[in-house]
């Protein structure tokens, strides 16, 4: 769960089952604000952001 830095990108991952929408927001690859999570059959949310890079996840 978290932030999890892999080769170019960071791959984000929270725990929210009873959530019906999660995103994680900022300045996480030079453009856009806001990057929707999936939910995955767990209640687990997954995003992967590309060009975000490891300074930018605090």
């Amino acid at each position: 769960m978290g932030a999890i830095l892999h080769g170019p990108g960071v791959a984000f991952r929270v725990w929210a089952p009873h959530a019906d929408f999660v995103s994680v927001v900022g300045s996480l690859n030079g453009c856009d604000a806001e990057a929707v999570m999936a939910c995955e059959e767990n209640g687990t949310w997954y995003v992967n952001v590309p060009d975000a890079k490891s300074a930018e996840c605090r």
